[in-house]
């Protein structure tokens, strides 16, 4: 009625809440209240369906067993023939399931998002400290016979200058691979 009293419920309603009808009928659903919703939320919900309107959330109520459900429901009011609010109709679903899915879904998402930032961190680290260090190394070596006394003139020069670009454009490609994988603006920021 205009007050919220129940005066019927279908089966559905039964199986969902664990109530049966006879335990409802003649109460308001705060029988079903779950304490999960606020004050303003229900002043939202009445200022709604007291003014002609559709009130749709989706509400976390309690069965009767104690346990908390969610529900997408709407709730409409009814006039009479002279426009006046009589009753309201409430209806809904319940998607109890569909929630925990969604939640097991951006935990899943979250786990999976942390394994890849550790991945790209570890594949930075790789190419940076062991790879990177490497092409270093040879770099410097190679530097270092292109200087020695005695060195072949001519062609084995051209052989070292070209192999030592090689190793810079190496050593280039890398660094810009292990930043684009782990930038360190993100550690700068504390965000990695």
């Amino acid at each position: 009625d205009r007050k919220g009293v129940i005066e019927y419920v279908n089966p559905a309603f039964e199986r969902t809440t664990g109530y049966a009808r006879e335990e409802v009928i003649g109460k308001t659903p705060r029988v079903l209240k779950s304490g999960q919703h606020d004050q303003k939320f229900f002043e939202s919900l009445w200022n709604t369906v007291l003014t002609g309107g559709t009130f749709f959330a989706e509400i976390i109520n309690r069965k009767k067993s104690g346990e908390l459900y969610y529900t997408e429901q709407s709730i409409t009011s009814i006039r009479d023939t002279h426009g006046h609010i009589t009753h309201f109709v409430s209806s809904g679903s319940d998607i109890t399931e569909r929630k925990r899915a969604e939640a097991a879904l951006r935990a899943l998402s979250l786990q999976l998002s942390r394994a890849e930032d550790a991945e790209r961190r570890r594949i930075a680290r790789e190419l940076h400290d062991s790879t990177g260090q490497k092409f270093a190394s040879l770099a410097m070596t190679v530097g270092l016979l292109q200087d020695a006394p005695g060195a072949p003139a001519g062609k084995t020069e051209k052989m070292f200058a070209d192999c030592l670009a090689t190793i810079e454009q190496c050593a280039q490609e890398i660094r810009t691979l292990s930043y684009l994988l782990h930038p360190p603006l993100l550690d700068e920021l504390g965000l990695a």
